[in-house]
């Protein structure tokens, strides 16, 4: 009996093997014939794609013009603002030009009078009734005197202060009533 016992012992214990293995397969064998859950399934449409990017930082401008004045004065206009948009050519600051209006004004005068003697000694030149070296004098006093009524008519001009480049202004514009101004423009749009 005893030999019996130990007989059965062995067929039980190789039973309970082949069963836990045989189902250990079929569990398996089940489990991958499922597809694996990815996450949620939805419906697709046509539709607008929202995104929002927050980020800490600093902005540089990959080109900057740095707009500065041919001539020191007191900002009587500024016309921007900062990062504001700018086109080419757009007055930016309006300085005083009253002293520069001066000088084209008592410039006009003695350039009208150096033409009128040109002319009178060119005149009197072809008649042979002065040298050649007076008229050579008031053409050189004509020079001189349009040369002087431009320089003042280019310093009126350059009171007006105006974008070279298409971009936006950085920085905070120097207020009115100041002396001198300098800006900064991105030169991207």
């Amino acid at each position: 009996m005893v030999l019996m016992l130990r007989c059965h012992w062995k067929a039980i214990v190789a039973a309970v093997l082949v069963a836990v293995t045989a189902s250990t397969i079929f569990y398996y064998w089940q489990k991958a014939k499922k597809p694996a859950s990815l996450g949620k399934t939805v419906t697709i449409s046509r539709g607008t794609i929202r995104s929002l990017v927050q980020a800490t930082g600093s902005v540089a401008a990959v080109h900057s013009v740095d707009i500065t004045s041919q001539l020191t004065g007191r900002i009587v206009e500024v016309l921007v603002a900062e990062n504001d948009a700018v086109r080419a050519g757009q007055v930016l600051v309006v300085l005083d030009g009253s002293h520069y209006q001066a000088l084209v004004e008592e410039n006009w005068p003695r350039l009208t009078v150096a033409w009128q003697k040109f002319d009178r000694a060119k005149k009197l030149a072809g008649a042979g009734a002065i040298a050649a070296k007076e008229l050579d004098q008031a053409d050189m006093e004509r020079l001189v005197a349009e040369s002087e009524f431009a320089n003042a008519v280019a310093q009126m001009e350059d009171t007006v202060i105006r974008s070279p480049i298409d971009g936006t202004v950085i920085g905070k514009p120097v207020p009115s009533g100041q002396i001198d101004a300098m800006y900064t423009l991105d030169a991207g749009r």
